[in-house]
Protein backbone atom coordinates (compact mmCIF):
# COMPACT_ATOMS: atom_id res chain seq x y z
CA UNK A 1 0.00 0.00 0.00
CA UNK A 2 1.26 3.49 -0.87
CA UNK A 3 1.90 5.98 1.89
CA UNK A 4 0.18 9.38 1.78
CA UNK A 5 3.39 11.12 0.70
CA UNK A 6 3.88 8.64 -2.14
CA UNK A 7 0.33 9.28 -3.36
CA UNK A 8 0.65 13.06 -3.14
CA UNK A 9 4.18 13.31 -4.49
CA UNK A 10 4.28 10.56 -7.11
CA UNK A 11 5.11 11.35 -10.75
CA UNK A 12 2.15 13.04 -12.35
CA UNK A 13 0.95 14.96 -9.28
CA UNK A 14 1.12 18.73 -9.10
CA UNK A 15 2.44 18.49 -5.55
CA UNK A 16 5.35 16.43 -6.85
CA UNK A 17 5.99 18.98 -9.58
CA UNK A 18 6.19 21.77 -7.00
CA UNK A 19 8.60 19.78 -4.88
CA UNK A 20 10.81 19.24 -7.92
CA UNK A 21 10.99 23.02 -8.37
CA UNK A 22 13.13 23.15 -5.25
CA UNK A 23 15.80 20.83 -6.70
CA UNK A 24 18.64 21.56 -9.11
CA UNK A 25 17.50 22.26 -12.64
CA UNK A 26 18.57 19.71 -15.26
CA UNK A 27 16.90 21.53 -18.14
CA UNK A 28 17.77 20.95 -21.76
CA UNK A 29 18.58 24.67 -21.98
CA UNK A 30 22.09 23.65 -20.97
CA UNK A 31 22.74 22.74 -24.61
CA UNK A 32 20.52 25.57 -25.89
CA UNK A 33 17.74 23.14 -26.75
CA UNK A 34 14.40 23.62 -25.04
CA UNK A 35 11.98 20.93 -23.90
CA UNK A 36 8.39 22.05 -24.48
CA UNK A 37 4.98 20.48 -23.94
CA UNK A 38 2.14 21.78 -26.11
CA UNK A 39 -1.41 21.01 -24.97
CA UNK A 40 -4.35 21.47 -27.31
CA UNK A 41 -8.13 20.99 -27.34
CA UNK A 42 -7.92 19.70 -30.93
CA UNK A 43 -5.47 17.51 -32.77
CA UNK A 44 -3.21 19.63 -35.02
CA UNK A 45 -3.07 16.90 -37.66
CA UNK A 46 -4.47 16.90 -40.24
CA UNK A 47 -4.43 20.72 -40.35
CA UNK A 48 -7.97 21.22 -41.68
CA UNK A 49 -8.99 24.40 -39.84
CA UNK A 50 -7.26 27.63 -38.89
CA UNK A 51 -6.28 26.68 -35.35
CA UNK A 52 -4.89 23.31 -36.44
CA UNK A 53 -2.94 24.94 -39.27
CA UNK A 54 -1.32 27.37 -36.86
CA UNK A 55 -0.39 24.65 -34.37
CA UNK A 56 0.98 22.34 -37.06
CA UNK A 57 3.02 24.96 -38.90
CA UNK A 58 4.64 26.45 -35.79
CA UNK A 59 5.11 23.34 -33.65
CA UNK A 60 6.62 21.23 -36.44
CA UNK A 61 9.06 24.00 -37.31
CA UNK A 62 10.14 24.42 -33.70
CA UNK A 63 10.33 20.65 -33.21
CA UNK A 64 13.26 20.68 -35.64
CA UNK A 65 15.21 22.93 -33.24
CA UNK A 66 13.85 21.80 -29.86
CA UNK A 67 12.25 18.79 -28.19
CA UNK A 68 8.50 19.37 -28.46
CA UNK A 69 5.95 16.99 -26.92
CA UNK A 70 2.21 17.07 -27.57
CA UNK A 71 -0.91 16.32 -25.53
CA UNK A 72 -4.13 16.88 -27.48
CA UNK A 73 -7.79 16.02 -27.26
CA UNK A 74 -9.58 14.30 -30.15
CA UNK A 75 -13.30 14.03 -30.77
CA UNK A 76 -13.48 10.79 -32.77
CA UNK A 77 -11.79 7.47 -32.29
CA UNK A 78 -10.57 7.53 -35.90
CA UNK A 79 -8.34 10.51 -35.04
CA UNK A 80 -6.24 8.31 -32.78
CA UNK A 81 -4.74 6.83 -35.95
CA UNK A 82 -2.89 10.12 -36.53
CA UNK A 83 -0.48 9.36 -33.70
CA UNK A 84 2.06 7.78 -36.06
CA UNK A 85 2.25 10.94 -38.18
CA UNK A 86 2.52 13.09 -35.06
CA UNK A 87 5.39 10.99 -33.69
CA UNK A 88 7.44 11.80 -36.78
CA UNK A 89 7.77 15.29 -35.32
CA UNK A 90 7.08 14.98 -31.59
CA UNK A 91 8.98 12.32 -29.57
CA UNK A 92 6.18 12.00 -27.03
CA UNK A 93 2.50 12.24 -27.95
CA UNK A 94 -0.61 11.74 -25.84
CA UNK A 95 -4.01 11.78 -27.58
CA UNK A 96 -7.06 11.84 -25.34
CA UNK A 97 -10.44 10.77 -26.72
CA UNK A 98 -12.99 13.21 -25.39
CA UNK A 99 -16.06 11.85 -23.67
CA UNK A 100 -18.77 13.64 -21.72
CA UNK A 101 -17.30 16.65 -19.92
CA UNK A 102 -16.51 16.36 -16.24
CA UNK A 103 -18.09 18.71 -13.70
CA UNK A 104 -16.69 22.25 -13.90
CA UNK A 105 -17.06 25.31 -11.66
CA UNK A 106 -20.44 26.96 -12.25
CA UNK A 107 -18.85 30.23 -13.32
CA UNK A 108 -16.93 28.68 -16.21
CA UNK A 109 -18.39 29.59 -19.61
CA UNK A 110 -20.03 26.74 -21.51
CA UNK A 111 -17.36 26.69 -24.24
CA UNK A 112 -14.71 26.06 -21.55
CA UNK A 113 -16.71 23.61 -19.47
CA UNK A 114 -17.16 21.30 -22.48
CA UNK A 115 -13.36 20.76 -22.47
CA UNK A 116 -13.16 19.87 -18.77
CA UNK A 117 -11.56 16.44 -18.55
CA UNK A 118 -9.91 15.32 -15.33
CA UNK A 119 -8.33 12.40 -17.19
CA UNK A 120 -6.66 14.79 -19.65
CA UNK A 121 -5.49 17.04 -16.83
CA UNK A 122 -4.01 14.03 -15.01
CA UNK A 123 -2.22 13.05 -18.23
CA UNK A 124 -0.72 16.54 -18.49
CA UNK A 125 0.34 16.33 -14.84
CA UNK A 126 1.92 12.92 -15.45
CA UNK A 127 3.90 14.22 -18.43
CA UNK A 128 5.09 17.19 -16.39
CA UNK A 129 6.09 14.82 -13.59
CA UNK A 130 8.03 12.48 -15.84
CA UNK A 131 9.68 15.14 -18.02
CA UNK A 132 11.61 18.26 -17.07
CA UNK A 133 9.89 20.79 -19.31
CA UNK A 134 11.12 24.32 -19.76
CA UNK A 135 7.73 25.44 -21.06
CA UNK A 136 4.16 24.19 -21.17
CA UNK A 137 2.07 25.96 -23.79
CA UNK A 138 -1.74 25.82 -24.02
CA UNK A 139 -2.84 26.39 -27.60
CA UNK A 140 -6.25 27.89 -26.79
CA UNK A 141 -7.48 29.93 -23.80
CA UNK A 142 -10.28 27.39 -23.29
CA UNK A 143 -7.63 24.90 -22.12
CA UNK A 144 -5.88 27.25 -19.70
CA UNK A 145 -7.21 25.28 -16.71
CA UNK A 146 -5.10 22.28 -17.81
CA UNK A 147 -1.81 24.18 -17.46
CA UNK A 148 0.29 22.96 -14.50
CA UNK A 149 0.48 25.09 -11.38
CA UNK A 150 3.54 25.79 -9.28
CA UNK A 151 6.13 23.74 -11.16
CA UNK A 152 9.41 24.87 -12.65
CA UNK A 153 8.11 25.00 -16.21
CA UNK A 154 7.03 28.41 -17.43
CA UNK A 155 3.46 28.45 -18.74
CA UNK A 156 2.44 30.04 -22.04
CA UNK A 157 -1.14 30.74 -23.12
CA UNK A 158 -1.90 31.21 -26.82
CA UNK A 159 -4.76 33.68 -27.27
CA UNK A 160 -5.69 32.38 -30.71
CA UNK A 161 -8.93 34.23 -30.04
CA UNK A 162 -9.36 36.76 -27.25
CA UNK A 163 -12.57 35.05 -26.27
CA UNK A 164 -14.07 37.70 -24.00
CA UNK A 165 -13.87 40.21 -26.89
CA UNK A 166 -15.65 37.74 -29.19
CA UNK A 167 -18.30 37.11 -26.54
CA UNK A 168 -18.86 40.83 -25.97
CA UNK A 169 -19.42 41.32 -29.68
CA UNK A 170 -21.86 38.42 -29.74
CA UNK A 171 -23.81 40.00 -26.89
CA UNK A 172 -23.90 43.35 -28.68
CA UNK A 173 -25.12 41.70 -31.89
CA UNK A 174 -27.87 39.64 -30.20
CA UNK A 175 -31.25 40.34 -31.79
CA UNK A 176 -33.63 39.55 -28.91
CA UNK A 177 -33.56 40.43 -25.24
CA UNK A 178 -33.38 36.77 -24.32
CA UNK A 179 -30.37 36.21 -26.56
CA UNK A 180 -28.74 39.41 -25.29
CA UNK A 181 -29.21 38.37 -21.65
CA UNK A 182 -27.75 34.90 -22.19
CA UNK A 183 -24.88 36.24 -24.32
CA UNK A 184 -24.03 38.90 -21.75
CA UNK A 185 -23.95 36.27 -18.99
CA UNK A 186 -21.56 34.12 -21.05
CA UNK A 187 -19.41 37.16 -21.83
CA UNK A 188 -19.01 38.00 -18.13
CA UNK A 189 -18.16 34.38 -17.27
CA UNK A 190 -15.59 34.29 -20.07
CA UNK A 191 -14.09 37.61 -18.95
CA UNK A 192 -13.55 36.23 -15.45
CA UNK A 193 -12.13 32.93 -16.68
CA UNK A 194 -9.81 34.55 -19.20
CA UNK A 195 -8.56 37.21 -16.77
CA UNK A 196 -7.75 34.65 -14.08
CA UNK A 197 -6.07 32.36 -16.62
CA UNK A 198 -3.99 35.25 -17.95
CA UNK A 199 -2.84 36.16 -14.45
CA UNK A 200 -1.66 32.59 -13.78
CA UNK A 201 0.35 32.32 -17.03
CA UNK A 202 3.93 33.50 -17.43
CA UNK A 203 3.43 34.63 -21.03
CA UNK A 204 0.52 35.34 -23.37
CA UNK A 205 0.78 35.01 -27.15
CA UNK A 206 -1.46 37.37 -29.16
CA UNK A 207 -2.21 37.28 -32.88
CA UNK A 208 -1.95 41.06 -33.44
CA UNK A 209 -1.37 44.37 -31.70
CA UNK A 210 -5.15 44.78 -31.42
CA UNK A 211 -5.41 41.47 -29.54
CA UNK A 212 -2.31 42.28 -27.48
CA UNK A 213 -3.91 45.53 -26.31
CA UNK A 214 -7.02 43.60 -25.22
CA UNK A 215 -4.81 41.15 -23.30
CA UNK A 216 -2.90 43.93 -21.58
CA UNK A 217 -6.18 45.36 -20.32
CA UNK A 218 -6.79 41.99 -18.63
CA UNK A 219 -3.49 41.36 -16.89
CA UNK A 220 0.07 42.41 -16.10
CA UNK A 221 1.38 39.16 -17.62
CA UNK A 222 3.79 39.88 -20.52
CA UNK A 223 2.30 39.62 -24.01
CA UNK A 224 4.21 38.72 -27.19
CA UNK A 225 2.75 39.11 -30.69
CA UNK A 226 3.09 35.92 -32.73
CA UNK A 227 0.72 36.32 -35.71
CA UNK A 228 -0.88 33.82 -38.03
CA UNK A 229 0.79 33.17 -41.37
CA UNK A 230 1.22 31.05 -44.46
CA UNK A 231 4.00 29.23 -46.26
CA UNK A 232 4.38 31.25 -49.49
CA UNK A 233 6.49 28.46 -50.99
CA UNK A 234 3.52 26.08 -50.73
CA UNK A 235 0.78 28.46 -51.88
CA UNK A 236 1.28 29.52 -55.46
CA UNK A 237 0.13 32.96 -56.57
CA UNK A 238 -2.37 32.32 -59.35
CA UNK A 239 -3.53 34.76 -62.01
CA UNK A 240 -7.23 34.48 -62.75
CA UNK A 241 -8.85 33.55 -66.06
CA UNK A 242 -10.14 36.48 -68.16
CA UNK A 243 -13.75 36.23 -67.00
CA UNK A 244 -14.61 34.98 -63.53
CA UNK A 245 -17.90 35.45 -61.71
CA UNK A 246 -17.44 33.43 -58.53
CA UNK A 247 -17.57 34.93 -55.04
CA UNK A 248 -15.86 32.61 -52.55
CA UNK A 249 -16.26 32.06 -48.81
CA UNK A 250 -14.08 29.60 -46.87
CA UNK A 251 -14.48 28.80 -43.18
CA UNK A 252 -14.79 25.96 -40.70
CA UNK A 253 -18.36 26.00 -39.42
CA UNK A 254 -17.57 24.78 -35.92
CA UNK A 255 -16.48 28.40 -35.49
CA UNK A 256 -19.81 30.15 -34.96
CA UNK A 257 -18.76 33.60 -36.33
CA UNK A 258 -18.35 31.89 -39.71
CA UNK A 259 -21.95 30.65 -39.58
CA UNK A 260 -23.25 34.08 -38.57
CA UNK A 261 -21.18 35.85 -41.21
CA UNK A 262 -22.08 33.77 -44.26
CA UNK A 263 -25.78 33.55 -43.35
CA UNK A 264 -25.88 37.34 -42.96
CA UNK A 265 -24.05 37.82 -46.27
CA UNK A 266 -26.29 35.39 -48.17
CA UNK A 267 -29.49 36.96 -46.85
CA UNK A 268 -28.62 40.66 -46.72
CA UNK A 269 -25.87 41.22 -49.29
CA UNK A 270 -26.03 38.48 -51.92
CA UNK A 271 -29.46 39.38 -53.40
CA UNK A 272 -28.13 42.84 -54.28
CA UNK A 273 -25.13 41.30 -56.08
CA UNK A 274 -27.11 38.53 -57.78
CA UNK A 275 -29.69 40.94 -59.14
CA UNK A 276 -27.08 43.38 -60.47
CA UNK A 277 -24.66 40.81 -61.95
CA UNK A 278 -26.63 37.81 -63.18
CA UNK A 279 -23.64 35.47 -63.92
CA UNK A 280 -22.43 35.77 -60.29
CA UNK A 281 -22.20 32.59 -58.21
CA UNK A 282 -21.56 32.29 -54.47
CA UNK A 283 -19.36 29.33 -53.46
CA UNK A 284 -19.30 28.33 -49.76
CA UNK A 285 -16.53 25.94 -48.71
CA UNK A 286 -15.87 24.59 -45.24
CA UNK A 287 -16.26 21.54 -43.05
CA UNK A 288 -19.41 20.76 -41.05
CA UNK A 289 -21.90 23.24 -42.57
CA UNK A 290 -24.93 23.32 -40.24
CA UNK A 291 -28.52 23.20 -41.54
CA UNK A 292 -28.87 26.99 -41.79
CA UNK A 293 -25.81 27.12 -44.06
CA UNK A 294 -26.88 24.12 -46.14
CA UNK A 295 -30.26 25.79 -46.65
CA UNK A 296 -28.57 28.67 -48.48
CA UNK A 297 -28.15 26.34 -51.47
CA UNK A 298 -31.91 26.61 -52.11
CA UNK A 299 -30.87 29.69 -54.08
CA UNK A 300 -29.67 28.27 -57.43
CA UNK A 301 -26.85 30.85 -57.53
CA UNK A 302 -25.37 29.50 -54.25
CA UNK A 303 -23.33 26.31 -53.87
CA UNK A 304 -22.49 24.82 -50.46
CA UNK A 305 -19.45 22.63 -51.12
CA UNK A 306 -18.61 21.31 -47.64
CA UNK A 307 -15.00 20.41 -46.91
CA UNK A 308 -12.69 20.98 -49.90
CA UNK A 309 -9.28 19.34 -49.68
CA UNK A 310 -7.56 21.52 -52.31
CA UNK A 311 -8.74 25.13 -52.40
CA UNK A 312 -6.36 26.21 -55.19
CA UNK A 313 -8.89 25.86 -58.04
CA UNK A 314 -11.45 27.84 -56.04
CA UNK A 315 -8.98 30.65 -55.31
CA UNK A 316 -8.12 30.85 -59.01
CA UNK A 317 -11.78 31.15 -60.02
CA UNK A 318 -12.65 33.76 -57.38
CA UNK A 319 -13.28 37.30 -58.52
CA UNK A 320 -13.79 38.08 -54.86
CA UNK A 321 -12.94 36.27 -51.61
CA UNK A 322 -15.29 37.40 -48.85
CA UNK A 323 -14.84 37.52 -45.07
CA UNK A 324 -18.18 38.90 -43.80
CA UNK A 325 -17.33 38.37 -40.12
CA UNK A 326 -19.34 40.48 -37.68
CA UNK A 327 -18.10 39.05 -34.38
CA UNK A 328 -15.18 37.05 -33.03
CA UNK A 329 -11.59 38.10 -32.47
CA UNK A 330 -8.08 37.09 -33.50
CA UNK A 331 -6.81 37.25 -37.06
CA UNK A 332 -8.32 35.26 -39.91
CA UNK A 333 -5.85 32.82 -41.34
CA UNK A 334 -8.21 32.33 -44.29
CA UNK A 335 -7.66 35.95 -45.39
CA UNK A 336 -3.89 35.49 -45.34
CA UNK A 337 -4.14 32.27 -47.36
CA UNK A 338 -6.46 33.88 -49.92
CA UNK A 339 -4.06 36.80 -50.27
CA UNK A 340 -1.14 34.44 -50.77
CA UNK A 341 -3.07 32.59 -53.49
CA UNK A 342 -3.94 35.77 -55.39
CA UNK A 343 -7.66 36.02 -54.62
CA UNK A 344 -8.86 39.63 -54.17
CA UNK A 345 -10.29 40.03 -50.66
CA UNK A 346 -13.41 41.85 -49.47
CA UNK A 347 -13.88 41.90 -45.70
CA UNK A 348 -15.65 43.59 -42.85
CA UNK A 349 -13.46 45.65 -40.54
CA UNK A 350 -13.75 42.98 -37.83
CA UNK A 351 -12.89 40.25 -40.34
CA UNK A 352 -9.60 41.98 -41.23
CA UNK A 353 -8.91 43.23 -37.70
CA UNK A 354 -5.28 43.02 -36.63
CA UNK A 355 -3.85 42.58 -40.12
CA UNK A 356 -1.50 45.14 -41.64
CA UNK A 357 -3.72 45.31 -44.74
CA UNK A 358 -5.08 48.68 -45.88
CA UNK A 359 -8.34 49.42 -47.66
CA UNK A 360 -8.02 49.88 -51.43
CA UNK A 361 -4.35 48.86 -51.30
CA UNK A 362 -4.39 45.22 -50.18
CA UNK A 363 -8.14 44.54 -49.88
CA UNK A 364 -11.54 46.22 -49.81
CA UNK A 365 -13.47 46.85 -46.57
CA UNK A 366 -17.21 47.23 -46.04
CA UNK A 367 -19.51 46.73 -43.05
CA UNK A 368 -23.09 47.31 -44.20
CA UNK A 369 -25.01 45.41 -46.91
CA UNK A 370 -25.22 48.20 -49.54
CA UNK A 371 -21.52 49.06 -49.28
CA UNK A 372 -20.41 45.42 -49.25
CA UNK A 373 -22.55 44.66 -52.30
CA UNK A 374 -21.14 47.69 -54.13
CA UNK A 375 -17.54 46.71 -53.35
CA UNK A 376 -18.16 43.13 -54.45
CA UNK A 377 -19.64 44.37 -57.73
CA UNK A 378 -16.50 46.49 -58.26
CA UNK A 379 -14.37 43.36 -58.08
CA UNK A 380 -16.72 41.41 -60.34
CA UNK A 381 -16.55 44.08 -63.03
CA UNK A 382 -13.04 45.57 -62.67
CA UNK A 383 -10.35 42.96 -63.35
CA UNK A 384 -7.51 45.51 -63.04
CA UNK A 385 -8.64 46.45 -59.53
CA UNK A 386 -8.61 42.81 -58.45
CA UNK A 387 -5.15 42.23 -59.93
CA UNK A 388 -3.73 45.29 -58.19
CA UNK A 389 -5.14 44.32 -54.80
CA UNK A 390 -4.00 40.72 -55.21
CA UNK A 391 -0.42 41.64 -56.13
CA UNK A 392 -0.09 44.09 -53.23
CA UNK A 393 -1.59 41.57 -50.83
CA UNK A 394 0.81 38.81 -51.89
CA UNK A 395 3.77 41.10 -51.26
CA UNK A 396 2.36 41.96 -47.83
CA UNK A 397 1.99 38.27 -46.95
CA UNK A 398 5.54 37.45 -48.04
CA UNK A 399 6.88 40.33 -45.95
CA UNK A 400 4.79 40.05 -42.77
CA UNK A 401 3.11 36.65 -42.55
CA UNK A 402 5.66 33.95 -43.37
CA UNK A 403 5.55 30.94 -41.02
CA UNK A 404 9.36 30.65 -40.97
CA UNK A 405 9.76 34.19 -39.64
CA UNK A 406 6.83 33.74 -37.24
CA UNK A 407 8.43 30.59 -35.81
CA UNK A 408 11.55 32.66 -35.10
CA UNK A 409 9.38 35.17 -33.22
CA UNK A 410 7.81 32.42 -31.14
CA UNK A 411 11.22 30.97 -30.28
CA UNK A 412 12.43 34.43 -29.25
CA UNK A 413 9.37 34.84 -26.99
CA UNK A 414 10.08 31.46 -25.38
CA UNK A 415 13.67 32.38 -24.64
CA UNK A 416 12.68 35.79 -23.30
CA UNK A 417 10.24 34.36 -20.74
CA UNK A 418 12.92 31.90 -19.57
CA UNK A 419 15.50 34.63 -18.89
Amino acid sequence: MLADREILTGAGSRVWDRLRAEGPRTSSTINNKLKVLAIAPYCPYPPTHGGAVRMWELLTRLAVRHEVHLAAMVEREAELAHIDELRKHFPRVHLHLRGPADAAPHWWPASVAEFRSQAFERAVDRLCGEEDYDLVQAEYPILAHALPNGGRAKTVLTEIDVFHVAYRRAAQAAETWGQKLLSTYEWLRMFRYEAEAADRADLLLAMSEVDAAACRRLTQTPVAIVPNGVDPARIAFQSRPPKVHEVLFVGHFRHTPNVDGIVWFAREVWPRIRDAHWPARLLIAGAAPPPQVQALAHDPTVQVLGFVDDLSPLYRRAACFITPIRRGSGTRLKIIEAMAAGAPVLSTAIGAEGLAARHDEHLLLADDPPTMAAQCLRLLSDRALGERLAMNARQLVEREYNWDAIADRLEAAWREVLR
